[in-house]
């Protein structure tokens, strides 16, 4: 299954930064829900991990929403994905054979170190592109 949490925040932060761009101080949840075509309740699910790592702070009150934490050039793509998903791993080996021979006895190892090592390679591309270069590429750009 394919895990839509990471794309779903980087929209939403894309869209916050977005709308700072255009003079809107904060935006709602309900504004960021609408776009991703998503339930209110779902995004501040989604913005929770990522207030607690410091990407985006919520505005109290009537007008209040959120706004990002931080300068878009210093919010990375991996900022964003370990914010989302700290701990889930790119691979697994299946936990449903049983350890018959030394292939399935070590499978388990081989999958955790793989898995390590896309993880690190994924880490490292994802820190070479900010927000703000993002926002600039693809947002702010018209094609």
């Amino acid at each position: 299954m394919v895990d839509l949490r990471f794309s779903s925040a980087l929209q939403s932060l894309l869209s916050i930064a977005y709308a700072h761009e255009q003079g809107m101080s904060v935006i709602s949840s309900a504004q960021l829900a609408e776009g991703l075509n998503a339930n209110p309740s779902f995004v501040r699910k989604l913005m929770a991990p990522m207030a607690e790592a410091g990407l985006v702070v919520g505005v109290h009150g009537k007008l209040g929403g959120l706004q990002l934490a931080r300068h878009p050039s210093s919010i990375t793509l991996a900022d964003i994905y370990l914010a989302v998903s700290p701990t889930k791993k790119m691979f697994a080996a299946r936990n449903d054979i049983e350890h018959r021979c030394m292939v399935t006895s070590n499978i388990d190892r081989l999958m955790g170190d793989v898995s390590e090592r896309a993880q690190v390679a994924l880490l490292e591309s994802l820190k070479a592109c900010t927000l703000q270069q993002c926002l600039n590429d693809y947002v702010l750009t018209r094609v």
